[in-house]
Parts: C-alpha cells; structure tokens; sequence
C-alpha cells in the first residue's frame, strides 16, 4: 500500500484525503527508550503496518527511529519542497516563516538550505 502516515505535524492537512486511523498494534521498538513520543510512536506503527511509502516526522528522534526500521522519512520541509517542485505553492518562504513565527523549531541553517534548494536564497 502506498501513502504518506503523519504524526500530526504541522501538515497534517496534506493527508486531508485519506481517512484517518490508529495502527492496530503499537511499536514494539522501544520507542519510548529512543526518546520518541505517543504520537511519533503511532505514527511509526502505522507505517509499518501500511507499508508506507513515506513517514512524515520532524522530530530528530523519531526519524532516527524510523531510519532504523527501515522506513523512507521526510520532514514539513521536505513536503514544502515538493509541494513547489511540482508547482503546488509558488514559494517555499512564506509557509516556512509561518512554521517559524507559530514556534516550528527550525535552525537558520536549515531554513537556509530549504531556501537554497528552492532557488528563494536572496
């Protein structure tokens, strides 16, 4: 089965035309040890029970997780990303100063590089 399982990031809408559902058995990885939340953790879950194309996560931890599981991760940048690259937005800038200015953690130099990526580095 192909499809994007989110953790309930900022994007949760970009899942809006699937239905939504809890996994049927919980991560039995140690997520907990890991340092990777409830929510992370279901989302793994989930994944793996979906056989998920992509997991969209954000936290360092549950990527790092998601990686060991075997699972192709990408983050609200990378949607933002893709989302211009396929002339869904126009500009990457605005949604992530959005993400910024509501308390998305985000390092310049990651913001930085999205917007190099996305040829917006002024």
């Amino acid at each position: 089965m192909s499809g994007v399982v989110s953790n309930a990031s900022p994007l949760i809408a970009f899942q809006a035309a699937q239905a939504t559902r809890a996994a049927r058995q919980p991560l039995r990885h140690g997520a907990g040890r890991a340092g990777v939340g409830a929510g992370e953790s279901e989302a793994l879950a989930l994944a793996l029970e979906l056989r998920a194309d992509r997991v969209l996560l954000d936290e360092l931890a549950g990527r790092k997780l998601a990686q060991r599981l075997g699972l192709p991760v990408i983050g609200s940048v990378g949607v933002l990303l893709a989302a211009k690259r396929r002339h869904l937005i126009p500009s990457v800038r605005e949604p992530l100063d959005a993400l910024r200015k509501g308390g998305f953690r985000m390092d310049d130099e990651l913001y930085e590089h999205a917007l190099g990526k996305a040829g917006e580095l002024s």
